[in-house]
């Protein structure tokens, strides 16, 4: 068996190495090459930081299923472009991506394509999704040109089969990869994956994504996969719970989120044509539909509009116009997710702040008239009501009781991260500064020797860095872990 014939279990492992970690120092490519376990004893050795998690899912794979092909794949390239330690280019790019490159003995391969990370973190929220919203506009991120570097660089070439795997951002980056490599060894595998501009696509690229070597993967109850239209869907999986039994919205979307029968496919998978809304979280994506409708069908009337009106430069006009719609729509969608995450968190007034500037930048857009613009005010509006009533519902489920989202500790917890964040940005750019400071040490000379020293010195006293980011990230994760249990108690009390 080869990378070719892996169960859904298998490839689902798989979709979960891709979120996990490697040493940044550990140099990996077709000449320094490592089976999955080896990486696993790099990580135990080197004590990187990873999601334990999927992790120890791996590893039980792997130990308890000897004759599986994963165990005798290796990996054979790996990029980290994310804004932390993680980072194997010493900084050269921070877009976000994380790419891993894996081969089998009978000339096969595969590309990994990490999905979105923490909306928490800062750093993530700026890289992957900023890049979210603009790929579902149809606008090229760095990250998807540095996925066609890594795909081209580690295994176009290949005369194998080709496999290519992604979940949520992920998969969007990998579709991306998919239409603009159509040979007939090239496959994908997605998972809840965030759609392409289906509108933007060739012919032969919509027939590819609709054909047998593109498998598009969705979960009951997941919204990533439906921020577009995507009608290539070749499965839908009932989750591993049932609902009322999560308290995180975003439970539908992990890759982790399914059964698996006994021979490695997936457990309670359907058609696509069976669809049943039967989950709060697909509840609160469809009740976006309409004012979503609303809005497209606005757009589209003024780029209809504004090519009518100009004779003789018809397609300039229009493709202005569709511009200037795609921009609209990255906007409000970027709003939604603020104002969706920011509700999340409890906080309410960040919230309106968020809904008040996206409805101000809408009206300053030419041509869009103050319909449209209301428009976008009243979908913000359903956004904001619809999580609200999500998470309360989820609270109520929890507690017992009925009380309003909000936090019951009156600090800005993820200040303190962001702020945790910004710090370790800070420390790695000292670190880089050690590093050149070292390299004066041969090139000064004896006379210079003492300025060298100085700045050595200088820059050397940064123990207090990491003692405020444990501090900050610490204090954070308390004060998290004391609203929660004031809000249980607090339900408990009003049950």
């Amino acid at each position: 068996m080869a990378l070719d014939q892996l169960t859904d279990k298998e490839k689902n492992l798989l979709l979960q190495l891709s979120y996990i970690d490697l040493p940044a120092n550990l140099k990996i490519d077709d000449k320094n090459t490592y089976t999955l376990q080896e990486i696993i004893t790099k990580i135990e050795q080197n004590n990187t930081p990873v999601d334990e998690d999927r992790l120890a899912n791996l590893q039980s794979y792997l130990e308890n299923h000897q004759n599986s092909p994963l165990n005798s794949v290796r990996l054979t390239g790996y990029q980290n472009h994310n804004p932390n330690e993680a980072n194997n280019t010493n900084g050269t790019s921070e877009s976000g991506f994380v790419g891993y490159a894996i081969k089998d003995g009978d000339g096969n391969g595969a590309v990994l394509f990490r999905g979105s990370e923490s909306l928490g973190n800062w750093d993530h929220l700026r890289t992957d999704w900023k890049g979210n919203v603009e790929a579902g506009v149809s606008i090229e991120t760095q990250q998807h040109r540095e996925a066609l570097e890594f795909y081209e660089k580690n295994v176009a070439m290949m005369e194998g089969g080709i496999t290519i795997y992604g979940h949520s951002k992920g998969g969007n980056l990998g579709s991306h990869v998919y239409v603009n490599d159509l040979r007939d060894n090239v496959n994908a595998y997605i998972v809840n994956g965030a759609p392409l501009w289906w509108f933007n696509l060739s012919d032969d690229q919509k027939a590819a994504l609709k054909g047998d070597r593109f498998t598009f993967i969705t979960y009951e109850g997941d919204f990533v996969s439906h921020l577009g239209y995507g009608p290539y869907v070749d499965k839908i999986v009932a989750l591993n719970k049932e609902h009322g039994t999560y308290g995180d919205p975003f439970y539908p979307h992990y890759e982790t989120s399914v059964n698996f029968n006994e021979d490695g496919s997936l457990a309670d998978a359907r058609d696509p044509d069976k669809w049943m809304i039967r989950d709060v979280a697909r509840d609160l994506y469809y009740s976006f539909g309409s004012a979503a409708v609303s809005l497209v069908d606005g757009a589209v009337d003024k780029v209809r509009e504004t090519a009518s009106a100009v004779v003789g430069e018809v397609r300039e006009a229009a493709a202005a116009a569709m511009q200037q719609a795609r921009e609209l729509a990255m906007a409000t969608a970027s709003a939604a997710v603020g104002i969706v995450y920011t509700t999340w968190k409890g906080m309410v007034d960040a919230a309106n702040y968020v809904r008040e500037q996206a409805v101000r930048f809408v009206s300053r857009f030419a041509n869009i008239g103050r319909q449209l613009a209301s428009n976008v005010g009243r979908f913000l509006d359903t956004v904001a009501n619809r999580a609200r009533s999500l998470f309360s519902k989820a609270m109520d489920f929890f507690s017992g009781g009925s009380f309003p989202v909000e936090p019951f500790i009156k600090v800005d917890i993820p200040r303190l991260f962001y702020y945790a964040n910004r710090l370790q940005a800070i420390q790695r750019r000292v670190a880089q500064l050690n590093d050149m400071i070292d390299d004066l040490y041969w090139e000064a000379g004896v006379m210079g020797l003492d300025n060298v020293l100085a700045a050595d010195i200088a820059s050397s006293f940064d123990i207090r860095i990491p003692e405020s980011i444990n501090y900050l990230n610490r204090t954070a994760e308390l004060l998290q872990q004391s609203e929660r249990y004031l809000a249980g108690k607090a339900g408990s009390i009003r049950g």
